[in-house]
């Protein structure tokens, strides 16, 4: 046997041996899943800081590289619950969503207005309350911290937590040095079906004592979407309006109370 295939041997071998005895080696070690959530909350500031935040505007642009779009977008959250955002791409479209904290509706200017299915209602519902981290049992049944993972050289805890309701649990990577979220992967409900999406979180900066990923890559389905802020600004002026139910839906609203 030549020389270079018996370390190539040898090195499959070890990896094979990593492979099977990695899991054994930390199963002991793992925190639990909210030990890691605590963690991060006081990673980003503290829950006192989270809780002085009544509202959050946020400004930036979206990008889909590979097709040469370039889209501006604004995100604008009310404590408790309401939530409004728009995405405009030049010559193309403008996609609204926005929730008061009761109703959850959509606006497009290619496919409409329309009442958000269940599944899309559940999603909107967790990221509109601006204080979800802080309660997370009103949302999953179960957080699990089931590894130690390397995510582009940083050692991250992997959890996976199970929403209520029967939705595809999604999993989070919390890097075991800092705290905070450094990737995300979910299944994104929308109208063309249910997309797998990988979220990678960079630029932390912090805005009045919370620190803030301003720059989010977002890859589906082969396709890199790259979300990047500008300015987020908390506590300001929001005008209550831009959460409600637009005129195009009131009779859908109606007809499905």
């Amino acid at each position: 046997m030549r020389f270079g295939n018996v370390m190539k041997g040898t090195a499959a071998c070890a990896a094979l041996v990593w492979t099977l005895a990695a899991p054994v080696a930390i199963a002991g070690d793992l925190p639990s899943g909210q030990d890691v959530l605590d963690k991060a909350i006081e990673a980003t500031g503290g829950k006192d800081a989270i809780m002085k935040v009544k509202s959050r505007v946020i400004k930036g642009t979206f990008s889909m590289p590979s097709q040469g779009i370039e889209a501006t977008i604004e995100l604008y959250q009310l404590a408790p619950d309401s939530m409004y955002s728009k995405v405009v791409i030049p010559g193309m479209t403008t996609e609204e969503q926005g929730t008061n904290g009761k109703v959850y509706w959509a606006l497009s200017t290619m496919s409409g207005p329309r009442i958000l299915d269940d599944k899309e209602k559940q999603v909107l519902v967790r990221q509109a309350d601006i204080y979800s981290d802080l309660h997370p049992e009103k949302y999953y049944e179960s957080i699990e911290c089931v590894a130690v993972e390397d995510v582009e050289g940083q050692a991250c805890n992997k959890l996976v937590l199970t929403p209520k309701g029967g939705e595809d649990p999604e999993t989070r990577y919390y890097s075991v040095d800092s705290g905070l979220l450094v990737k995300l992967e979910q299944i994104q409900p929308s109208q063309m079906g249910d997309l797998s999406v990988t979220s990678m979180m960079t630029d932390y900066r912090e805005v009045d004592g919370l620190k803030i990923p301003f720059k989010t890559t977002m890859s589906m389905n082969s396709m890199q979407q790259i979300m990047a802020f500008e300015s987020v600004e908390t506590n300001v002026d929001v005008d209550k309006s831009m959460f409600e139910l637009p005129e195009e839906l009131a009779d859908e609203a109606d007809d499905e109370g």
